[in-house]
């Protein structure tokens, strides 16, 4: 379900910003709006049969780029983000170290093969985990009050208002009395 939604809305942005943003911007300026209509839709076939295509087709391809994709993304990110939120201590340059070790991590595996590109995501996200606290600790901290400020959402106290509202019959309210 997941990936059929996920599919559904690449076929239908990518055909509709190709038939829009390149076919009409720069081959057909004059393209009505019902050949638009058509293009996207055959576009969107064309798309579906591609994919297919790629999945029928037992390489590495897929793999290989959503490792490199989310490897470099977690690598960047993960760290950052988990500390971010729950340590006070997280600092501007170990988001910025951590951003560097993701990205880094991947485009050098490309460059030079040390190892498989999920391997290589892999090590990017441990090591974003690692590099956070390991840089925050060496460099300069935030401003304590700048901090503090940030981090006083985790401070608010919000006051839930619960109602319930039952239709039970006669039966069920002596069960619940017991």
């Amino acid at each position: 379900s997941a990936s059929m939604s996920t599919l559904s809305a690449l076929v239908m942005t990518s055909s509709s910003t190709f038939t829009l943003d390149f076919l009409k911007a720069i081959w057909f300026k004059k393209m009505s709006r019902t050949a638009q209509v058509g293009t996207i839709k055959a576009l969107c076939i064309v798309f579906v049969i591609l994919s297919v295509v790629i999945a029928l087709n037992p390489n590495n391809l897929i793999t290989t780029l959503m490792s490199l994709s989310w490897g470099a993304l977690a690598g960047s990110f993960l760290g950052p983000f988990l500390y971010g939120l729950l340590w006070k201590g997280t600092t501007r340059m170990s988001v910025w170290a951590s951003m560097v070790v993701g990205v880094g991590i991947n485009v050098l595996n490309l460059i030079v093969t040390f190892t498989s590109p999920p391997q290589a995501g892999a090590l990017a996200i441990v090591l974003s985990l690692v590099v956070v606290p390991v840089v925050s600790v060496l460099t300069p901290k935030l401003d304590p009050a700048k901090v503090e400020e940030i981090f006083s959402c985790y401070n608010e106290q919000v006051e839930v208002v619960v109602q319930h509202k039952y239709h039970l019959a006669p039966d069920d309210e002596q069960l619940l009395e017991k």
